[in-house]
């Protein structure tokens, strides 16, 4: 992401509900605007980062003076954690803006006069949960099958309650998943949501809803694939999306996903209970595409 010398990050201790000393200069915290994210343990650089957003400071500043206090870590890593810290607070309204917030980060692509592919933002939360609820996307497949002019999805370990309200704000302020966005005119016309790896060293992305129109699907599938690894928290190598082998993908949506590259990984039998397998299909990043997203990453921060 591109800063200017008029973006300056400001630390709203006002915004914290809760606060706790801890030991080794750890310090215990809960948002009070996002309390759904619960107890959130911060070490010594990232509220070291935290108390250097003062308003007075712009984020590079910010890292000059990191790397100030710590001439032995390199700069490039230093970016990174400064970065990472100051996006994911200011997700979470503990850090405000004197200018531009540029965290807010969409990626838009214009399809026609009325359609676009956008990345969802917090602002998009309350449409993103009414669309999932208006597609009954965990009723049971032969439900959803009758919706003949789109693709349903959802991943075999996902219920209901982690798409309510509170859940979908805890999954994007923590970036627990992704939110791919099909709009026509103000609305959201399809979607398809994706967790990146969450822990090191995994590099895999896991599917986790689709509700898109045939149409259009292909458009929103290349959209994400390409998108994700620029947004993602960790690096990613591939996106997988899992099938429970009693309830089968619709076969033309496997045929789409055929066609787009992903590929059968393996089965692991009885993953899901007897008799019950859990099947894969993957789709790779190649290594250039990698490398290309990592200089990215760092241009951004340098840029």
């Amino acid at each position: 992401m591109a800063t200017t010398q008029k973006d300056y990050p400001i630390f709203k201790k006002g915004n914290l509900l809760y606060e706790r000393e801890e030991k080794e200069g750890y310090w215990t915290v809960t948002p009070k605007l996002h309390p759904e994210t619960r107890e959130l343990v911060i070490n010594f650089t990232a509220r070291k980062i935290l108390e250097l957003c003062n308003g007075k400071r712009t984020i590079e500043e910010i890292v000059d003076e990191m790397k100030n206090n710590f001439p032995t870590v390199s700069k490039k890593e230093i970016q990174k954690d400064v970065y990472d810290a100051i996006g994911r607070f200011s997700r979470l309204l503990v850090i405000e803006w004197m200018g531009e917030n540029p965290f807010l980060y969409k990626r838009e692509t214009i399809l026609s006069d009325d359609l676009a592919l956008m990345i969802a933002q917090e602002d998009d939360i309350l449409r993103i949960k009414k669309f999932i609820d208006d597609s009954n996307i965990f009723q049971n497949n032969r439900q959803i099958e009758d919706k003949s002019n789109f693709f349903f999805y959802k991943n075999p370990f996902d219920s209901p309650l982690e798409y309510e309200e509170v859940s979908l704000r805890a999954k994007l302020f923590s970036f627990i998943e992704d939110f791919f966005l099909l709009i026509k005119g103000k609305e959201i016309a399809g979607l398809m949501s994706i967790s990146p790896p969450i822990v090191s060293p995994a590099t895999a992305a896991i599917i986790k809803i689709i509700a898109a129109p045939k149409d259009f699907w292909g458009d929103l599938n290349r959209y994400a694939y390409d998108s994700l690894p620029f947004v993602s928290i960790r690096k990613v190598t591939k996106i997988k999306i899992l099938e429970n082998t009693s309830e089968r993908i619709n076969p033309e949506l496997e045929k789409v996903l055929l066609n787009e590259g992903y590929k059968e990984e393996g089965i692991m039998e009885h993953e899901l209970g007897f008799s019950n397998h859990l099947r894969s299909l993957a789709k790779y990043y190649s290594e250039a595409f990698i490398e290309k997203v990592e200089h990215q990453r760092v241009w951004k921060i340098e840029g």
